[in-house]
């Protein structure tokens, strides 16, 4: 249209006449319409694309590191662990837990059997039995029985005083060997942490009776055979 005005001007003009060029520029609604239908094109590939039976690409899925294997565990300490006397307190007591053990052993889930196998308590509380493992020997080849038990306990009585700080050494009334495989703990009173403080990392630990000097072990001891680790 704008071609042809110029066209009537240039006919009635006495100036010069107008040269006119074709026009290039495509219109602004075509571009428009170009754009909308490749747009719709676009989207039209993508829907497809999801409604493909085709599985999509598997996502790499990152495979989990495996387990470190067992190995050895190595305990370091800047202290010489000196004298570990299961019955004194002069060494270090991580060295003396894994040396000699005790009858029971304290976990998150309750006290549960170490030495001993299994154990029963009289209706009054005052009374335990033991009933030892049949398997363990110390160290030095000394078996672990009832007897091994009793000359161990009956040191740490003998040196009571310096395990005080420990109530139940002071509720301890007597022990006995009731069989090999049998040791009986009696009580002056009823006293519910008995289990517990028989679990600790001290004094009620045990080394073999060859190692005490003169069947004790406040003076010292000969050797240090357990029945651990």
């Amino acid at each position: 249209m704008i071609s042809e005005i110029v066209r009537r001007l240039a006919a009635t003009s006495p100036h010069p006449t107008i040269t006119t060029f074709p026009e290039t520029r495509m219109p602004i609604s075509r571009t428009l319409s170009a754009l909308t239908l490749a747009t719709a094109l676009a989207l039209s590939g993508a829907v497809l694309t999801g409604c493909s039976d085709e599985p999509a690409p598997a996502v790499a899925k990152k495979e989990a590191a495996a387990p470190a294997s067992a190995g050895t565990l190595e305990y370091a300490s800047m202290k010489d662990i000196r004298d570990i006397n299961p019955h004194l307190y002069l060494g270090e007591m991580a060295a003396q837990a894994m040396v000699f053990e005790a009858l029971v052993e304290n976990t998150t889930e309750g006290v549960k059997p170490k030495l001993a196998e299994r154990w029963e308590i009289s209706d009054d509380g005052r009374t335990y039995v033991f009933h030892l493992r049949k398997d363990v020997k110390f160290t030095d080849g000394t078996a672990f029985d009832a007897a091994a038990v009793k000359a161990n306990v009956d040191a740490v009585l003998a040196n009571r005083s310096r395990h005080a700080w420990l109530d139940m050494v002071n509720e301890i009334e007597g022990n006995d060997v009731v069989d090999e495989h049998t040791w009986r703990l009696r009580m002056k009173h009823a006293y519910f942490p008995t289990l517990v403080e028989l679990g600790l990392s001290r004094p009620f630990r045990f080394i073999s009776p060859a190692c005490m000097k003169d069947g004790g072990t406040k003076s010292g001891v000969t050797c240090l055979a357990g029945t651990g680790p």
